[in-house]
């Protein structure tokens, strides 16, 4: 995730670097006064081409923010005119320590900032947690309460269907009024039609989408 990719990058940093430089050939044609060996000066025609190649390895130090820099170059210069001529010059080893005097140690502040930022996203994610686990028991408790109306609504559907029964059987013999056998067959009706199952397969699709 960005948390991780971040700290990938910050120990990066702390990485060495290392980088070569190669300069296109720097050509110089011009005309200059020589001085002669009997004291005279005469104009020449010099032309030259000067290349450079360079390595830089550089290490950055936690501690002070600085970076130490080792250096190597080598140049040619390949003389044309007035003769030919080839002559290189090595510079093998330079070593070099730059550092802010006057800013932050950048560094030191971005890890601190990091670390920060790590601590917060660790909250968030125990917070999320918690949020989730808190949700899945608020689901499976509507599940059973779901469930629970279901069986509510079964033992009053049979109770119901029982008393319609024995109000047909006695108001065919004349044991009880219409009046009473009709508010049986509406009690039945009101049951019947409080049925719970859609509410329970509600629950139920919106607990499996949530684990999924």
């Amino acid at each position: 995730c960005i948390n991780i990719n971040n700290r990938k990058l910050f120990k990066i940093r702390a990485l060495p670097s290392v980088s070569m430089a190669l300069s296109v050939p720097n050509l110089n044609n011009s005309i200059l006064a020589v001085t002669q060996p009997d004291g005279s000066d005469k104009f020449v025609n010099r032309f030259s081409a000067n290349t450079n190649v360079s390595m830089h390895i550089s290490q950055l130090i936690p501690f002070t923010g600085g970076t130490i820099t080792m250096s190597s170059y080598i140049t040619r210069l390949d003389n044309f005119n007035p003769a030919r001529n080839v002559s290189y010059n090595l510079n093998l080893f330079n070593l070099s320590y730059s550092q802010n005097l006057i800013g932050m140690n950048s560094y030191k502040w971005d890890k601190k900032i990091l670390e920060a930022q790590e601590l917060v996203q660790s909250i968030e994610y125990i917070q999320q947690r918690e949020n989730h686990n808190e949700e899945i028991v608020n689901l499976f408790f509507d599940l059973y309460l779901a469930q629970e109306k279901v069986d509510i609504y079964q033992q009053s559907l049979s109770l119901s269907k029982y008393l319609y029964e024995k109000s047909l059987k006695l108001y065919s013999v004349g044991k009880i009024s219409k009046e009473d056998y009709i508010n049986a067959k509406i009690d039945l009706y009101q049951v019947m039609n409080n049925n719970p199952d859609t509410e329970l397969e509600y629950a139920k699709s919106k607990l499996m989408s949530f684990l999924n």
